[in-house]
């Protein structure tokens, strides 16, 4: 097929994907909020979820809850707290753009979101497409936007935009435009403090491809020994263009050390949100640990979230193996320094929590699970868990429980 009818059909995979999976995600937690209520607290003592009355505040519930406070506050009244700088700038910054013709920075993120998974949806169908086969593109698209975890691609937070400036990157340095690839990552570091580790695939693919602009048709040639670990390609100038990662990281910093005059104010408030340096298979063992108690929740009426997170983590453990033996390099690569960082830094006392949303990003795991489930003929029923859980998590994320 041309690659410009490939273009259209990912185009219009993606719209008709992102239209009923946001539906559903609102619908959702709207409904729930009607039926159930939902109480703010002590979550958001100012009231920046909830500015536009009962009705106004219902419509939007799917989308403003708990850090979404913290990026309206940071999009109207900037790092009034050290506390804060856990928030990365460029996504407040970008929703108060947006936002300025409706004089609400929480309208702007709920726009930037949405675009920004839009063009996620479409750029992750490219890249898969381009790896693997159309039809296995179009899946790992499907999975993405349905993703048990995906209320948070249309929230203000930052998965929707931090997704895809790093599909976006992999994705234009897959196709050899280095400028753009540094670029989108050096946003990307704006965005997330993982940013940081899209040096690890840009490398790669700078280094050993594969790149369509040296035409490399084979990724994985039959090479031996020392021979499989030299670089193909030699660096040039426009190697340079990559810099722009460590540039965005460093840019924050010196704003924070300007700001609160502390050059470790970022890692301090790291240990204050109780996060915790560890090593990952002691992550891992406490963390089965706290699963295995976790069931006894199930029957005292309780969400057993730490097997749920548990669970993800697994999962992610084994496609990012499989990615590593059936995508380029810089795929496994990407999902394996990913899925290390998170399980280097748990949340103290709760172990994995949140690690479902965390790995959203880490798009090679679901390029895997795409094409293992199409090859076993289980995507459809893989689909119709991971929507059930979408569904599931919008309505209780919509009434201020805690999902991820």
């Amino acid at each position: 097929m041309a690659r410009r009818a490939l273009e259209r059909l990912a185009l219009h995979d993606s719209l008709r994907a992102w239209a009923l999976s946001r539906i559903l995600c609102w619908v959702a937690g709207v409904a729930a909020v009607l039926v159930f209520g939902a109480d703010a607290g002590r979550h958001d003592p100012f009231g920046l979820t909830s500015p536009f009355g009962s009705f106004g505040d219902t419509l939007v519930a799917p989308a403003a809850r708990w850090d979404a406070f913290w990026y309206v506050l940071i999009a109207d009244h900037g790092y009034v707290t050290p506390r804060a700088t856990q928030f990365y700038p460029l996504y407040p910054l970008v929703s108060r753009a947006v936002g300025a013709p409706f004089a609400s920075s929480l309208i702007g993120g709920i726009l930037v979101s949405l675009a920004a998974l839009l063009g996620a949806l479409y750029l992750l169908q490219r890249i898969s497409t381009i790896e693997l086969r159309e039809e296995i593109g179009r899946r790992t698209m499907l999975l993405l936007a349905f993703f048990p975890t995906a209320v948070f691609f249309s929230a203000v937070y930052t998965e929707a935009l931090f997704l895809f400036l790093s599909i976006g990157s992999v994705y234009a340095a897959r196709q050899g435009r280095w400028a753009l690839a540094g670029i989108a990552a050096g946003l990307a570091t704006l965005t997330r403090p993982t940013g940081i580790l899209l040096a690890v695939p840009l490398a790669l693919l700078y280094l050993y491809g594969p790149r369509a602009d040296r035409g490399e048709p084979d990724p994985r040639p039959d090479l031996r020994g020392r021979a499989r670990l030299r670089p193909r390609y030699r660096p040039a100038l426009d190697a340079l263009w990559l810099l722009w990662i460590p540039a965005g990281f460093a840019v924050y910093s010196a704003y924070v050390w300007a700001k609160f005059d502390d050059p470790f104010v970022v890692l301090e408030q790291g240990e204050a949100w109780n996060l915790h340096f560890t090593l990952p298979f002691v992550t891992v063992w406490n963390a089965a640990g706290t699963a295995l108690s976790g069931f006894a929740d199930v029957f005292e009426g309780k969400p057993p979230n730490d097997v749920y997170e548990f669970g993800f983590m697994v999962l992610a453990v084994v496609a990012t193996i499989g990615a590593l033996r059936r995508l380029p390099l810089a795929y496994g690569a990407y999902a394996a320094v990913g899925v290390v960082f998170l399980l280097c830094f748990p949340v103290e006392h709760e172990r994995l929590s949140s690690f479902s949303r965390y790995m959203t990003p880490l798009f090679p795991v679901l390029m895997w699970l795409a094409a293992w489930s199409t090859e076993r003929r289980v995507f459809r029923w893989v689909l119709i868990v991971f929507a059930v859980g979408m569904v599931v998590q919008s309505a209780r994320f919509a009434t201020w429980h805690f999902v991820a």
